[in-house]
């Protein structure tokens, strides 16, 4: 499990940082928002459920389950909970330790995504550890844990199976996976009854903003944003021909005041913009809006371009994660040669128990 857990880690290491760089170093709106979490957990129903309104967004306490988004983690993994636990109630497990914790574990994720995990009551009488929970906004994205942790018991199972005959194995894999596809394409069909087509025939057309912007800087206006254009309120400053292509966002300007002025660029202060000029890398700040406020020298006339660059420890987890994924791409090709050269000197199936079943 704790090598698991690293190469989880390891894979996902070049949007853990980023995202952990911000949220920690950033006071971003979504840690403001007071959440009733325990209202958006899921009823036991939904999680048996094969019909759903795909287009629907998550509802609080709803009177009807079936206008609620989707809320289960698929009768086929379901079904491996429930094949698990038949067998170790007849003790035919042989990873019996491994599968029990992973098993808890699955079932404890389920709970914690329900409406009956008592997060009120956390939240009125240990309100210290509430903010761990609320953290996640909803109850039932504990279902994307318990989601990862039955598909580790899918695998137990399988090879369980593998070891006593490979017909159950097969057998096995193939009723979960008919279960598992068949409730796939159902969703995928309802999801394009359900939902409508859209065309974007040019960017004008995208709002680069969803819903209240949890995740942008405290206090950021996103209507400020949308027209584009660069803020400026000094009357000795010019602005000329804006540019915004391939992430740079370019401005002629002309500052004909003997001291230095600010302009605002429509661009939110993120950790990581830089701008550059003639002169070399100007000074930049958070100004009026969370914008990126420029600060423009004494008889500046030119060109300036604000880009987006990573910072170093960002590239060097994105090599992590790219590292990771091609170990791993390696250490499958080396196992399927080793494999394949046991089953040969084997002279058949190393493990399976065909002849007796």
């Amino acid at each position: 499990l704790g090598k698991v857990i690293l190469l989880s880690v390891m894979l996902c290491a070049g949007f853990l940082v980023p995202f952990l760089d911000y949220y920690v170093n950033v006071p971003l709106a979504i840690k403001k928002v007071d959440y009733a979490i325990q209202g958006e957990g899921i009823y036991l129903s939904q999680l048996f459920m094969t019909g759903f309104t795909t287009t629907a967004s998550s509802q609080k306490y709803i009177a009807e389950i079936g206008k609620d988004m989707p809320l289960t983690i698929g009768l086929g993994l379901l079904l491996t909970i429930g094949i698990e636990i038949g067998r170790l109630l007849t003790d035919k497990v042989r990873s019996r330790n491994k599968t029990i914790l992973i098993l808890i574990l699955t079932m404890m994720s389920l709970f914690m995504s329900s409406v009956y995990m008592p997060y009120d009551w956390i939240k009125l009488n240990i309100p210290s550890i509430y903010g761990i929970f609320e953290a996640l906004q909803f109850a039932w994205r504990y279902l994307t844990v318990a989601m990862a942790l039955s598909a580790v018991l899918l695998m137990l199972l399988l090879i369980d199976f593998q070891s006593e005959s490979r017909k159950k194995m097969l057998l096995c894999g193939g009723v979960i996976g008919a279960v598992i596809i068949w409730q796939s394409m159902t969703f995928m069909s309802d999801y394009m009854n359900q939902s409508g087509i859209y065309t974007a025939n040019d960017t004008a057309m995208i709002d680069p903003f969803y819903m209240v912007g949890e995740y942008l800087p405290l206090g950021t206006d996103t209507a400020v944003y949308r027209n584009n254009s660069v803020r400026n309120e000094n009357q000795d400053v010019q602005i000329g021909q804006t540019e915004h292509e391939n992430g740079e966002y370019t401005v002629d300007i002309t500052n004909t005041a003997q001291a230095e002025r600010t302009i605002d660029l429509p661009l939110i202060y993120y950790k990581g913009y830089q701008v550059y000029s003639y002169q070399g890398i100007l000074q930049i700040a958070a100004g009026e809006n969370n914008m990126i406020e420029v600060h423009i020298p004494a008889g500046y006339d030119g060109r300036i371009s604000a880009m987006f660059i990573e910072p170093w420890y960002w590239r060097c987890s994105e090599l992590i994660s790219a590292l990771t994924v091609a170990g791993l791409m390696i250490w499958g090709i080396q196992s399927v040669r080793v494999r394949r050269e046991k089953t040969g000197a084997d002279g058949g199936f190393a493990g399976g128990n065909d002849a007796k079943n």
